[in-house]
């Protein structure tokens, strides 16, 4: 399981989390949007390893990025 803070202005429409690559596989997402200030917890499926492409849509836009999950299984989205 991964917590996922919004410190960001604007809602979090959807998160998802994936294997790396390009064809990386989605292991978990958002099941509703999370508004600014607020969190969540996202239940990770398949996964393996510690490596995983995130990607994420806020009100604002749409942003992405690779985190490593082994150490700290926490994501904080900012704009």
């Amino acid at each position: 399981m991964v917590s996922v803070e919004n410190k960001s202005q604007s809602t979090l429409k959807s998160l998802q989390i994936a294997l790396p690559g390009e064809q990386g596989k989605t292991v978990g997402k958002l099941d509703k949007a999370v508004t600014a200030g607020k969190g969540a917890r996202v239940v990770l499926k398949g996964a393996k390893g510690c490596d995983y492409k995130v990607t994420w849509e806020l009100e604002d836009g749409p942003g992405e990025g690779d985190i490593d999950l082994c150490g700290d299984h926490k994501i904080v989205v900012t704009e």
